[in-house]
Formats: structure tokens, sequence, C-alpha cells
């Protein structure tokens, strides 16, 4: 990877609702003979070579990197969905949670990053953002053996160091970011209550 890009990740509701307003050029995974293998997020705003019958990148995207091109994923995330503008959202994050609500599966069978991990929730309960966040970290198969500490020992342990050749690791932003999405969610769900 060219070390001048940062990989960009962006949550959006739909991607479309990106592409279709700015010229972009969809992101190859591969090139083949009869059609090229989209991928399924990545997009270029810069003038990068284009296959004239697919319309896509003429690269595929790995190697794109090595000439410069930076690809920009938007992955559609569904906790968006019944969000209608960045004022809600703001508000929903902004507003007291109840914590007690991660008690309840059906309710975190909605939430993002939550919904397959009702049991491992009900042993640690969060009660704060970043016991959340901390929550997503240990999630992670680079940190499950943290798991049965307590936060502060989690931290001290060294559970924001990525190292990948324990397995995946989540980034210290990411885990916050994600940690008030989930708020955000759990905010909306209570007013629907």
């Amino acid at each position: 990877m060219n070390k001048n890009y940062a990989d960009i990740d962006i949550d959006v509701k739909r991607k479309s609702d990106i592409t279709d307003k700015f010229h972009c050029v969809e992101a190859v995974q591969d090139i083949g003979e009869e059609s090229n293998t989209i991928h399924q997020s990545g997009v270029y705003f810069q003038d990068i070579p284009l296959d004239p019958i697919m319309d896509t990148a003429a690269i595929p995207y790995k190697q794109a990197e090595e000439f410069g091109y930076q690809k920009i994923d938007f992955l559609n995330n569904h906790a968006y969905n019944n969000i209608s503008s960045r004022e809600e959202m703001e508000e929903l994050i902004n507003k007291p949670v109840d914590w007690n609500m991660l008690m309840d599966d059906q309710v975190v069978s909605e939430l993002y990053h939550l919904n397959k991990n009702f049991s491992l929730l009900q042993k640690k309960l969060p009660k704060s953002i970043r016991e959340l966040a901390l929550f997503l970290a240990v999630l992670r198969p680079g940190k499950k053996h943290l798991f049965d500490m307590n936060w502060d020992e989690m931290e001290s342990n060294g559970i924001w160091d990525i190292d990948q050749s324990e397995g995946y690791c989540i980034k210290k932003a990411h885990a916050f970011a994600y940690a008030h999405l989930i708020i955000m969610q759990m905010n909306k769900l209570a007013s629907l209550l």
C-alpha cells in the first residue's frame, strides 16, 4: 500500500446516496476477460484509467494504490436507516442512555456489532461509552484473551495496541465511533417504545 494514503471508510445509509451525486469511478477487485469483479464499497474520485466497456476502474484496487490512486470505501450501514437528519443523530448520541436496555435480547438483536454477541454482552454489561468501546475491542480475535479482565485491566494490558499477528484488532477511534453509533441506536429504539 502506498504509505501516503490512509484507509478511508465512511459509513453511509446507502452508498448510492453519494455515488449518484458525484462523479466517481467504481473500484474493481479483479479484471476478468468478460467482466470485472466490482469492489463492494470502493470508489475513486480521481481520474483513474477506465475500462471503456465496463465503465469501472481499469486497474484492480491493490495495484491502483501502488500507482497513487486513493480508494474511498462507502460502507452501507443499516444503523442510519431510521435517522432522518444529522440533527436527530446528534440529539440521540448526546441524550442519556438507559444501559439496562443491553439486558434485552430483542434490543441487542437490533444493535450494530452487538447483535450476535448477546451472551458475551451479559457477562460484561457496559455502563459507559468507554466500557462499550472496550467491549467492542475485546470481541475481536486479537484481544479475546483480555475478556475476563475488568475494564481498567483491559486498557493497561494493551487493548488499544494494534498487533494483527494475534488476530484482527479494532482501532480505538473506530471502537469509540461504533460505541456512539450504538448509543444512537439505543436511544432511537427507546424513543419508539
